[in-house]
């Protein structure tokens, strides 16, 4: 046995399968095709030989058939000269031919066997392969034929080394490109073939690359060689297919001077023939070609041409087809197009839906940018080509921008020209330095940098506008694209843009004050000169600040102050300075500045105070303003103004909606509240927007939420009007302690209790002694809702046998503290019974003081809820000392039901109500110790988790200080958590697999578990084993048999101060693969080997064969009994002697049941099987002695019998089932054949005989008929 295992693993270790597959490719170098040569190999990235050690044709087979190169030409292989430098890599293979590569033959390993011969085989296969392009000499797709076979090489991983292979087996250079797509038209074939050069050494022809056929393939490779000519004609829009004729030379167009196939360069162009007669050359200059054909491009949107802008057609001889925007399609095919067609350059480009079933003229256009047309790039031009998408685009010629929604010309949204349309321009991607090409563009000026305004989003579609320079004079210079539906959607903030030369009237004041006008971030203010100041013009600054009509107009001096250097005259009706026509300047303009007084009021506010909507209340109305054109500076104003803090807060929650007053609110340098502001009202405006909503940080409170902890909690702050969980770092964590009074950050909490749906994230900086100067955000993904112990932190408690009643206990700074009786009435016990969760109180005692040499000193505050509004127990504590120091101990009329779902072990729960681990984070190994403990059930192997919960279940959290589960804090909801299921030691149980021996198992989740045998289990703990299981000491003669190793997970580990060897069961955090342990004790009963037990004999034989014998034995009774009867027929005096010469004739019919009375019995009497039941299913050796001396015939019976008395003897009677039995009369007397109606006793033999059920209930005799269940009874014999 142990030479075959040696034997084999120097099998193993000789012979292998080698992986040729994937970095061990297969060439054929050095011969004149790929299909010829010697057998080249690369390993660990170095080429290598093949040894011809066992060569063979088999494994030329392999060879031809792993480089697709057909089968090996018999008598062509050939020794070859080979370089000893390099390494022989395989050697002593053995292949048998049927393998489909060199992997599949064995041999002994890479580099393994020695080869010192000079020489390899060099071999040839049968197929000749032929590499062609179809298309042009030197650019077309790449096709090869193998024998008879033809097809395309796949483009998938096609690469320049492939497409240099075959440039150059072609004699046209090496690769100028590889096309992306299809460009040229090809025929559609079947097979196409997968390359890859990589892992191959130095490949001479592109077959050698050749992994296998693709069996799919979008398209196949394609090439343009380096001497492949390209040809275009220029100079001519209406018609690209006539002008100057040139030729792609040195990245370049150049002109051609000589060529003599004018036929040949259109159709390389696709524009048909040259026309006669007009291909000259002017003495060497450029020669002017015209072909057949007419082609041109256009542009079309909604069925009809568009000017620069649209769908991308071609017009070839007054027939339009639309052009395939494949995935070759870019900037550069579009730029193209809107310079052919004189647009400019490219705003936008795109792709439609193409039409259904419609053909192409075009597709894979792929441009260089420098072609004279779109018509001369290189491009797919099948004639059956189709596509599902079309070109579009934007030229710049199409493009214009203006300023609407805004208080003046030069500010306010930004709208664009786009495809006949304006439309709205998005804040994403936006550049603010494309703000100066607008405003420059509307003779503006620059754009504000400082200060700008926010305007109406208004409503329609958006673009976005990119620019990848600022050096532009228009902004159809840039890159401009639709937005997405669904960003548009999902934001709706447009561009808007303040110019420097903007200009707004103020006040100095809300509705009162001196007139102002602000223009490029320069403050000056209007004349008061009477000339040109005057009621219609003060009525006019009025309506134009919404502040009614002016009730009194005036000026005061301009003490030094710039005046604006315009005057207007303004009608009674009009409501915008800047609209009133102009005026003369008063020689004294400067002196005087206009003041003005008018008749309404202009208010501001918060709806919640310190949060909420914003409010304006204007001439009557009130109402929101606009969040578009709202400013994060507004709303620190609005917080200023009402002083409610100084920083603003993001609003994180959804809010009402609140009707719209304004649509934009705008602010000049010179003012300090938003009621001096210019209003941009909605009036009769049907666009919606969201109204702004303001934040202060002052409106902001925060919390710790444990009832029973003082500084110490789940963190929580007030914000919008709700309480929601915090996320919040270290500073943040001390800037809350802070706030509440607590000290400092102790240490960070797992968060208690179900997640609720809504929590921010909250971040102050270093040093913060405020939340005012903290932001608030929604909270992020990779940040965990906290709990908070501050280093104030102290927690109350009550500590007896009991759960919810006992000694009043502090604990803070890791000491204890009792706590004192002073002050304490049902209020205060009222309350602390409720934050411990125990219900209402029910008595209050006082004890004794505290020791003087106790440890635990009296806690030195008092507590009284009087007077006080409280949520918990510590909104009642005072800093005054206790006035005695008499301890407290409170009873709570309630105490929780804890248990284990199986006594010791099972799920956890709390008053029927199951307990969950959150996150997997809450409940600790030392809590299921308490637990087991508190249930008298010793220590806690472990804990696990079971199912999820389906229903409420209790979130639990324990402190190092609690000692009983009830002390814990716990709170209830719906938790999508596992299970908290606990097992404790007095829960296991132990038993052997047999009576007091074989394997060891203990009982655990309700299944017994081997035990590994790895376990140190001594003598004595053995003998306790054994006990465990009701068997008496050890067997020490017993030995393991040690079957199988199996992966076990529980060992017994006993130290010598263990005694309940229960504690000596310890589970593995991984399973160990081991012997199963086993013991064995007295009493243990080995197996006894049974004696192979013989096979069976063939039943169906002996069946057959006893069947048989009994039918012959019935056949010859009835033959013999039938001629003694015969011989006495004469003597007999019998009525009916018709009837018994039709029986003796033998002429008869079978009788029926249903054709015989029932009553037609013998004299002899017999029980059918419907009567009684049969003799054999009646046991022998039960007949009671007293049924011997009965008659065999019942009263019944014998009546019959007298009836019946013509009847012969041998009369049959068959019962339902068709089964005949027949009874003799022991008494018969053949020599006497006369007969009469005498009652005859017939007495029964009793045997013993094995039961035989009848066969169904209506088998069942009579009660009357039936001597006894087991009585066996044959007529005619005395017993």
């Amino acid at each position: 046995m142990m030479w075959s295992r040696l034997l084999l693993l120097f099998l193993l270790a000789h012979i292998e399968l080698v992986n040729l597959q994937g970095t061990h490719r297969l060439t054929l170098k050095g011969g004149d095709s790929p299909c010829h040569g010697y057998v080249e190999i690369l390993h660990n990235k170095k080429p290598g030989y093949i040894g011809d050690k066992f060569w063979s044709g088999n494994t030329e087979a392999v060879v031809c058939k792993s480089t697709h190169c057909g089968k090996p030409v018999e008598q062509t292989t050939e020794n070859m000269c080979r370089l000893m430098n390099k390494t022989v890599w395989l050697n002593e293979l053995q292949c048998k031919g049927n393998e489909s590569s060199l992997d599949q033959c064995l041999n002994p390993g890479w580099g393994i066997s020695h080869y010192q011969k000079p020489t390899v085989k060099k071999i040839k296969c049968s197929r000749e392969i032929n590499i062609t392009l179809v298309g042009y000499r030197c650019a077309g797709v790449v096709q090869y034929k193998a024998d008879e076979e033809t097809g395309y090489f796949c483009h998938e991983n096609w690469a320049k080394d492939q497409a240099d292979l075959v440039c150059q087996s072609l004699g046209c250079g090496a690769a100028e490109k590889i096309p992306d797509e299809n460009w040229r038209d090809y025929k559609e074939m079947t097979n196409y073939m997968k390359t890859d050069c990589s892992n191959i050494s130095q490949p001479n022809h592109v077959w050698q690359c050749v992994t296998g056929k693709a069996p799919t393939c979008r398209y196949p490779a394609s090439v343009i060689c380096k001497k492949f000519k390209r040809l275009q004609l220029r100079g001519n829009q209406s018609n690209v297919c006539s002008g100057r004729l040139e030729e792609w030379e040195k990245n370049d167009w150049t002109p051609v001077k000589i060529s003599s196939h004018s036929d040949m360069n259109c159709r390389q162009m696709d524009c048909g023939s040259a026309s006669s007669g007009h291909n000259v050359n002017f003495n060497g200059s450029a020669i002017q070609l015209h072909c057949s054909d007419e082609v041109k491009v256009v542009l079309r949107d909604k069925g009809k041409d568009s000017r620069c802008y649209g769908t991308v057609y071609i017009q070839k001889n007054n027939k339009l087809q639309p052009v395939c925007a494949s995935s070759t399609w870019g900037r550069k095919e579009a730029e193209m197009v809107c310079r052919e067609l004189n647009c400019g350059s490219v705003v936008q480009f795109t792709s439609v839906g193409a039409t259904s079933g419609q053909t192409v003229i075009m597709g894979d256009v792929n441009c260089s940018g420098k072609e004279s047309s779109l018509w001369h790039c290189p491009a797919n031009r099948a004639k059956t080509l189709q596509c599902q998408k079309y070109p579009y685009l934007i030229c710049s010629d199409s493009v214009n921008a203006k300023l609407v929604d805004g208080p003046g010309r030069c500010a306010g949204r930004l709208e664009i020209m786009h495809e006949g349309q304006w439309k709205r321009v998005h804040g994403d991607k936006w550049d603010d330095k494309i703000s100066n090409i607008i405003c420059s563009q509307l003779k503006c000026g620059n754009a504000r940098t400082e200060n700008p305004e926010k305007f109406m989003a208004g409503s329609g579609d958006f673009l976005t506008v990119t620019c990848s320079s600022v050096q532009k004079s228009n902004i159809s210079e840039c890159q401009i694209d639709k937005l997405q539906s669904s960003i548009q959607r999902d934001n709706k903030r447009a561009v808007g843009i303040t110019c420097e030369e903007h200009k707004v009237v103020f006040l100095n004041g809300s509705c009162s004050g001196i007139v102002g006008i602000e223009e490029g971030g320069e403050t000056y203010w209007l004349s008061g000169s009477n000339e040109t100041w005057n009621k219609n013009t003060a009525d006019t600054v009025c309506q134009q600040m919404h502040c009614g009509e002016a009730k009194n107009h005036t000026f005061i001096p301009s003490g030094g102050m710039m005046v604006w250097d315009k005057s207007y005259n303004c009608s009674s009706s009009g409501n915008d300075l800047f609209e009133c026509d102009n005026a003369t300047l008063p020689f004294d303009y400067n002196t005087t500045i206009a003041h003005v007084i008018c008749t309404e009021k202009i208010e501001m506010s918060l709806t919640k105070g310190c949060y909420g909507h914003v409010n304006f209340s204007v001439q009557g109305e009130s109402g929101g303003v606009c969040s578009d054109a709202w400013t994060d500076k507004k709303s620190k104003m609005v917080c200023e103004q009402l002083k409610c803090g100084e920083q603003v807060l993001s609003p994180l929650f959804k809010v009402d909606n609140y009707r719209i007053l304004l649509k934009s609110v705008h602010t000049v340098q010179k003012i300090n509240t938003l009621t001096q502001s210019n209003l941009v009202k909605m009036g009769d405006s049907r666009t919606s927007c969201e109204p702004a909503y303001v934040v202060c940080s002052a409106s902001v409170k925060t919390r710790l939420t444990d009832s029973r902890d003082k500084c110490s909690g789940n963190v929580e702050i007030q914000y919008q009007g709700s309480w929601v969980p915090v996320c919040a770092d270290d500073n943040t964590q001390n800037t809350i302690c802070k706030e509440l009074g607590c000290g400092k950050r102790n240490k960070t909490l797992d968060y208690f209790g179900p997640i609720p749906l809504s929590s921010v994230t909250v971040q102050c900086p270093q040093g913060a002694g405020s939340l005012n100067a903290c932001t608030v955000s929604e909270k992020s993904p990779y940040c965990d809702l906290i709990g908070l112990r501050c280093s104030d932190w102290r927690t109350i408690a009550l500590e007896s046998d009991n759960t919810c009643s006992g000694e009043v206990i502090v604990y803070s700074e890791g000491k204890r503290h009792p706590v004192s009786s002073d002050g304490w009435t049902a209020s205060e016990a009222q309350q602390l019974c409720k934050d411990m969760n125990c219900g209402k109180f029910k008595s209050l005692n006082v004890l004794k003081p505290p020791m003087k040499n106790e440890i635990c000193s009296l806690w030195p505050k008092n507590f009284s809820c009087a007077d006080v509004q409280h949520e918990s127990i510590w909104d009642c504590e005072k800093n005054t000392p206790p006035a005695h120091n008499k301890k407290l101990y409170v009873e709570c009329d309630y105490k929780p039901k804890i248990t284990l779902s199986e006594g010791c072990s099972g799920v956890l729960k709390i008053d029927n109500i199951p307990v969950c681990n959150e996150n997997g984070k809450q409940w600790k190994h030392e809590d299921s110790h308490k637990l087991c403990q508190e249930l008298n059930c010793g220590n806690a192997i472990d804990e696990s988790l079971e199912q999820k919960a389906t229903q409420q279940s209790y979130h639990v959290q324990c402190d190092d200080h609690h000692y009983r589960l009830g002390q814990c804090k716990r709170v209830i909801g719906n938790y999508n958590s596992a299970l908290v299921s606990i097992y404790c030691y007095h829960s296991l149980k132990f038993k052997t697999t047999k009576t007091c021996g074989g394997e060891l198992q203990v009982l655990y989740h309700n299944v017994w578990k081997n035990v590994s045998e790895q376990s140190s289990i001594g003598d004595n703990f053995k003998e306790k084993l054994c006990q465990s299981i009701n068997c008496s000491g050890v067997d020490p003669d017993m030995k393991p048999n040690r079957n199988k190793q199996v992966f076990l997970d529980f060992d017994l580990k006993c130290r010598d101060e263990v005694k309940d060897v229960r504690y000596c069961v310890e589970k593995r955090k991984q399973p160990v693969q081991s012997f199963p342990a086993e013991l064995y004790c007295q009493g243990y009963v080995p197996d006894i080997v049974k004696p192979p037990v013989p096979p069976p004999k063939n039943l169906v034989s002996i069946i057959i064969g006893v069947g048989l014998l009994l039918v012959l034995v019935a056949l010859i009774i009835v033959f013999v009994r039938f001629f003694l009867r015969k011989g006495k027929k004469s003597s007999r005096m019998l009525p009916g002697k018709d009837v018994f010469e039709e029986f003796e004739s033998g002429d008869y019919e079978a009788v029926e049941n249903n054709e015989i009375p029932s009553t037609f019995r013998s004299e002899a009497d017999f029980i059918s099987e419907n009567d009684a039941p049969s003799a054999s299913s009646l046991p022998y050796d039960d007949i009671d002695e007293a049924t011997e001396a009965q008659p065999l015939n019942p009263p019944g019976v014998m009546a019959a019998a007298s009836r019946d008395s013509y009847m012969n003897d041998d009369g049959l009677d068959e019962n339902a089932d068709g089964v005949t039995y027949e009874g003799e009369d022991p008494q018969e007397n053949y020599d006497d054949i006369e007969a009469g109606p005498v009652t005859t006793q017939t007495k029964a033999e009793v045997h013993d005989s094995p039961s035989i059920t009848p066969k169904g209930d209506s088998a069942a005799a009579p009660p009357d008929l039936v001597q006894g269940d087991d009585d066996y009874l044959v007529p005619g014999e005395d017993g």
